[in-house]
C-alpha cells in the first residue's frame, strides 16, 4: 500500500501555480533594462537571473515576463519615466518593488 503526503503534494501543487516573482537584484535589473531600452549592448546578468521568459522594450518602459498563461502575463518592470504612477483602471496594474523597478500583472 501506497502512502502519499496530502499536504505535502498540496503545498507542491500551490508553489506551481504561484505568481510570485522570483527574488532578484532591483537595482542591477533596473540599470540593465534603462541600458536594453537606450539599445546599448549589455550583459544581462541580473536579468538573466531571473529566468525571464520574454523582453519588450515598449514606448512606457521594459517588460521582464517571468510568466503567466494565455491570458494573463506577470514580471518586472521598468519605466522610461522614474516619475511614472500606475494608471487609473485596466488590465494592466503594477505594483512598486523598489529600485525603480514594479511588477506588472496583466489580468485576461
Amino acid at each position: 500500500m501506497k502512502v502519499f503526503h496530502l499536504p505535502a503534494i498540496a503545498m507542491l501543487a500551490l508553489a506551481a501555480c504561484s505568481n510570485a516573482l522570483p527574488q532578484g537584484d532591483l537595482k542591477g535589473i533596473a540599470e540593465e533594462a534603462r541600458m536594453m531600452a537606450n539599445n546599448a549592448t549589455i550583459e544581462t546578468t541580473a536579468i538573466e537571473d531571473v529566468h525571464p521568459q520574454g523582453i519588450r522594450v515598449e514606448t512606457d518602459g521594459v517588460y521582464i515576463k517571468i510568466g503567466g498563461s494565455n491570458v494573463t502575463e506577470y514580471g518586472f518592470f521598468v519605466p522610461h519615466d522614474p516619475a511614472f504612477r500606475q494608471p487609473a483602471a485596466g488590465d494592466l496594474s503594477y505594483t512598486p518593488l523598489g529600485e525603480g523597478v514594479w511588477r506588472y500583472d496583466i489580468a485576461g
